[in-house]
């Protein structure tokens, strides 16, 4: 876990773009599942040996997309958030492969991943979504726990 928090802790949390707030903002759900996706990233990455850096950080960015003063149409935040989400990550000034992550998370919706990372990714959101369906994601959430300073 130490690893993890050791790639995710450069991560840019500008309060002037509120992504960690935004994130928060968007529900405790959205915030914890975007930490698990992170930290089910980084886990895969380790073992295909690709950036760890990269899918930690993608994996925790890819959901900043989430319009939270839209969230009653949820249609529109399902097939517009990963595009803004990747806008988001450009402009904080994130490498270009976590952009890409970011913006193909949501394949087939979306364009499909083109790099190691952004499969990654992609597969650790679905990977996430199948625990959430199951209701086993007090799995995940006991071993991510991030100083709530590093969050803010």
């Amino acid at each position: 876990m130490s690893d993890l928090v050791s790639v995710i802790s450069h991560l840019q949390f500008y309060p002037s773009h509120s992504v960690s707030n935004h994130l928060k903002r968007a529900g405790s759900g959205r915030f914890a599942h975007s930490l698990r996706v992170g930290y089910i990233s980084f886990l895969l990455s380790r073992l295909v040996g690709c950036s760890s850096s990269i899918c930690a950080r993608a994996g925790v960015l890819h959901d900043a997309g989430y319009d939270v003063e839209d969230a009653a149409n949820v249609l529109r935040q399902l097939l517009s958030h990963a595009e803004k989400g990747a806008r988001i990550a450009e402009y904080i000034g994130e490498p270009r492969r976590v952009v890409e992550a970011i913006r193909t998370h949501m394949f087939p919706l979306g364009g499909p991943p083109k790099t190691v990372e952004s499969f990654v990714v992609w597969l650790a959101d679905k990977m996430d979504a199948v625990l959430e369906l199951l209701g086993l994601t007090r799995l995940l959430d006991g071993a991510i726990k991030l100083p709530e300073a590093r969050c803010k």
